[in-house]
């Protein structure tokens, strides 16, 4: 990619890198005139002020999932890359998932009429006061978490669809302040339906599976294992493999190469509808429980 890590900045380092300058303040590392481009993968109520800082310091900027807490954020760090004549690249890493690469290839020239997108995890939540479980510097449960990456494969796969929330409902547990459990009903194209469902609380190995209707034909996506089937039939992936977890190694290379490809071409790339989609559901969702 031609990227070479030259520091790091933590305020609280839980390890140094040898032969890598760290920095205890952010700000320290956007003076340097050795380093032209910064990724932001901090807590996510973070990320517009560090984006905006860095961006006005001439920094090309790639910013984690979530962008942003709001679309406002994210369209002022937008058009502050664009008068500062720096990229923007909003991150998410899911998309980038070789066997969603596949099914897009798979899915040309055909119609999706319908997607099913199933997020289980078991997440470590016995720290309520960590920032991943606290509201105002999520911006969410498991819904900013995860259920954004979730997102961002419908809208790799639907690239030009306008999805369209119709029903949203959470599950709050009792002392939490974000949801843990989530069932999202969408509509995308003229009569497209989908269904996004997630759990934190999974009793079980990990799953990320996708299911695509289109042109009557099944397509099942499994990230953790990297499988694609096609009417029970593996296209892609060996049988029989048991991961514990998807391999973010290979997504994350193809995240830089392509946030490279895209401070060489001199564009950005902001992805909003990720974010919309997330706030949509958040705006529609009444009710605390599930059926």
């Amino acid at each position: 990619t031609g990227i070479v890590l030259k520091a790091t900045a933590d305020p609280f380092p839980k390890r140094f890198f040898t032969g890598i300058d760290h920095h205890f303040n952010y700000k320290e590392l956007l003076e340097r005139t050795d380093i032209n481009a910064i990724t932001v993968a901090t807590p996510p109520f973070t990320h517009h002020q560090i984006t905006i800082d860095a961006l006005r310091a001439g920094k090309h900027v790639l910013v984690e999932k979530p962008p942003a807490l709001t679309l406002e954020q994210l369209e002022e760090m937008r058009y502050t890359a664009e008068q500062s004549g720096v990229i923007l690249f909003t991150a998410y890493h899911s998309m980038y998932s070789p066997v969603v690469e596949a099914a897009c290839t798979e899915l040309v020239g055909k119609t999706v009429t319908a997607m099913l997108i199933s997020f289980k995890e078991r997440r470590k939540l016995d720290k309520p006061h960590s920032w991943p479980l606290v509201k105002n510097k999520a911006g969410g449960g498991a819904l900013m978490d995860s259920g954004i990456n979730a997102a961002s494969i419908v809208r790799r796969i639907l690239p030009s669809a306008r999805l369209v929330i119709v029903n949203s409902r959470m599950l709050v547990p009792p002392n939490f302040e974000v949801e843990t459990e989530v069932a999202v009903d969408f509509t995308f194209d003229k009569s497209g339906v989908g269904r996004l469902e997630m759990d934190w609380f999974h009793q079980g190995p990990e799953e990320h599976n996708i299911t695509i209707i289109a042109d009557h034909h099944k397509y099942e996506i499994n990230r953790v294992q990297g499988q694609l089937f096609k009417d029970g039939q593996l296209l892609m992936g060996t049988a029989g493999t048991h991961r514990i977890g998807a391999d973010q190694h290979i997504e994350y290379r193809g995240v830089y190469e392509d946030f490279a490809n895209h401070v060489l071409n001199g564009r950005s790339k902001v992805n909003s509808a990720e974010l919309k989609f997330v706030l949509d559901s958040y705006e529609l969702s009444k009710a605390h429980g599930l059926s």
